[in-house]
């Protein structure tokens, strides 16, 4: 074989191996191509695929959990502003205190209502001026969140204003823990006046004639001047009745 020969053998080789690959390439760019326009036609035909925005998830959720949430922003005590106008400094300071200390016995009162029957936001603001107006500091100066106090029935208990603010399961759970509680009292009542009775029977204790108590409700004594019944731990910390002179 010649050298012409030889090289002309490798240059035919060359451009038979070049013009098979070149082939193949085209074809395997068609294969591609038809598949890629199936898998999009098919993605066009297939349902709209709907994606969760985890956040928006979470909003929801607090959104649907928000009135367990405890705020108390809304519970807010002040007194009318002609309720003080004539105040002294001194008597003023006094009525603050008391204002302050309502609010938080009032507040305290609520948590632990709050905890026990799971209220909502909507009703704890609803039930925080029932709580002040049962308070034994409640005067009709008192306003709340700007609102004088809501009118309450005589002899009615807090339990017997709040129950319609409940719903069903809520008062459900009021109506035993209310009869628990009075159940609760009869016992210890009832055991007060057995350990009583047997004191003085033993001798252990003198049993003493009551004092006379007028219609009014004082009750007369000797010993020192008349008072009315539960007057003495308001009077320790301040009245607002007699504070305000009203």
């Amino acid at each position: 074989m010649s050298r012409s020969q030889f090289t002309l053998g490798i240059t035919m080789l060359v451009v038979a191996g070049t013009l098979a690959f070149s082939i193949s390439f085209l074809q395997s760019d068609d294969y591609y191509q038809a598949a890629g326009d199936q898998l999009f036609a098919s993605s066009q035909n297939a349902p709209e695929r709907k994606f969760v925005n985890l956040d928006q998830s979470r909003s929801r959720a607090a959104r649907a959990n928000s009135s367990r949430i405890v705020d108390s922003s809304d519970h807010d005590l002040g007194l009318t502003s002609s309720s003080i106008s004539n105040l002294t400094d001194a008597d003023l300071q006094r009525v603050n205190a008391i204002v302050n200390r309502t609010r938080q016995e009032s507040r305290n009162k609520l948590d632990k209502l709050t905890e026990k029957y799971y209220l909502t936001n909507n009703q704890r603001r609803d039930i925080f001026p029932l709580i002040v107006a049962h308070h034994k500091q409640a005067h009709p100066a008192i306003l709340v969140n700007g609102q004088p106090l809501p009118r309450v029935n005589v002899g009615s208990t807090l339990n017997d204003s709040i129950y319609i603010e409940l719903d069903s399961d809520q008062q459900d759970a009021l109506t035993e823990a209310t009869i628990d509680d009075e159940a609760w009292w009869k016992d210890v009542v009832g055991q007060l006046e057995d350990d009583l009775n047997d004191a003085i029977n033993n001798g252990a204790m003198v049993a003493v004639a009551a004092h006379p108590t007028s219609e009014a409700g004082v009750t007369t004594s000797s010993d020192g001047p008349a008072s009315v019944d539960g007057e003495a731990s308001t009077r320790s910390e301040g009245n607002l009745f007699e504070l305000l002179r009203q």
